[in-house]
């Protein structure tokens, strides 16, 4: 999964913050059905770090 999206993708980013696969999995598929361009997974802060680093993101779902 571990993607981002395309500079050319006009949808809402959303970053993925989880460290459980099959949970992000299931966020992600969610997600993309509600038509969201997903980023991520991340499955630690750092990860997630380099993800908002690297791009524009509109928002994220965080595991706590």
């Amino acid at each position: 999964m571990d993607m981002a999206t395309s500079a050319g993708d006009s949808r809402p980013q959303i970053l993925i913050v989880e460290d459980e696969w099959l949970v992000a999995e299931d966020f992600e598929h969610a997600l993309r059905e509600a038509d969201f361009a997903v980023v991520g997974p991340a499955s630690n802060f750092a990860k997630a770090l380099e993800y908002i680093e690297g791009g524009l993101i509109d928002g994220a779902l965080i595991d706590v």
